[in-house]
């Protein structure tokens, strides 16, 4: 009888602590990894079992479609490109959504560095290199080069789903048309919705 008690008895503790470290385990932090669980994000835990809402999306990870742009611009026109001798100025500002008029249209950033454009029906139209200043920061930069030419874009905002980018303007041209200079001051704006599978 004393043999079949100690044998319940030792039986019990083998359950007991079987159940302690089960509970252990579940109770780990290791075992129960939160983070970023969305793949296209920067910081994508594929360990995570739960979603920790944590997940920061930056320009890298799709192409961005562009679906709208718009000017808000001051225009000066001069008799002379010294601007001495003034003609008129005016304020200008258009909204653009149809997508064949659009200035960029297709755009995908590259995590090598480099950067792509496309028209509508996904032919590359320009290829080049970009770099991005204080990335993941509010307000910072992109420079986009191609064929030794630069444009600075300020990323006003960028998430999962969309991509908003501002360039000053600043030019001075000469019309010969018109035999005018005129000089553009002020913003364009680009806005794009991020398309993951491409």
């Amino acid at each position: 009888m004393k043999n079949i008690l100690y044998s319940l008895l030792a039986l019990s503790l083998i359950f007991s602590a079987c159940k302690k470290e089960e509970e252990e385990e579940n109770n780990n932090p290791v075992n129960n990894v939160t983070g970023c669980m969305d793949s296209i994000a920067a910081n994508f835990n594929p360990s995570a079992v739960e979603d920790d809402g944590s997940c920061d999306y930056r320009v890298t990870g799709g192409k961005w479609i562009q679906v709208s742009e718009s000017y808000d611009l001051q225009i000066i026109a001069w008799l002379d490109e010294d601007k001495t001798q003034f003609i008129d100025s005016m304020s200008f500002t258009d909204y653009v959504s149809n997508t064949d008029s659009m200035s960029i249209q297709q755009l995908k950033f590259f995590v090598d560095g480099n950067v792509k454009t496309y028209d509508n029906q996904g032919l590359i139209t320009n290829e080049g290199t970009w770099v991005e200043d204080q990335e993941g920061t509010i307000n910072h930069t992109i420079t986009i080069t191609d064929d030794d030419e630069s444009m600075y874009f300020e990323v006003e905002n960028v998430s999962k789903e969309g991509l908003y980018l501002k360039i000053e303007l600043n030019e001075f041209e000469y019309e010969s048309s018109d035999d005018i200079w005129i000089e553009y001051i002020g913003d364009q704006f680009f806005s794009f919705e991020r398309n993951e599978n491409k």
